[in-house]
């Protein structure tokens, strides 16, 4: 089973690789890096963070300043913009910024995609078992 695992902090892709021994696991913090995969691979479930630098974006810094093209509010415009292929693998929104969850959550749900918000903080806790584990 191929996994994307958008995500920045080496802590966390840490916890992904050891907890998801059991499958294939792209892991990457870069937009672009993530698109081309959605386009070359089919996946089972893709896992989606909002902030993938230092910087904690907020309605300041992405509205007015344009970092969409830095986070996973980018990605996750790109997989609503392909519904048919998307339709059914589970997104999980694991980001802990609030304004980050709410803008990604809202243009998958638009789009008709099966969508889940499970902070990372939640995530660790064992919620989410893949097939397979």
């Amino acid at each position: 089973m191929r996994v994307l695992i958008i995500e920045d902090a080496d802590e966390r892709i840490k916890w992904f690789r050891e907890t998801y021994v059991n499958h294939v696991l792209d892991v990457t913090k870069d937009v672009i890096q993530a698109i081309a995969w959605l386009q070359q691979y089919a996946y089972e479930y893709i896992f989606l963070d909002h902030d993938l630098s230092d910087q904690h974006y907020t309605i300041l810094a992405t509205g007015i300043n344009g970092y969409d093209n830095k986070t996973g509010y980018e990605v996750a415009c790109y997989i609503a913009s392909q519904y048919n292929t998307f339709r059914n693998i589970p997104i999980i929104i694991h980001s802990l910024n609030p304004y980050g969850i709410g803008r990604m959550e809202s243009v998958l749900k638009q789009a008709g995609l099966v969508t889940y918000v499970i902070p990372f903080t939640i995530l660790q806790q064992g919620v989410v078992r893949l097939e397979g584990d």
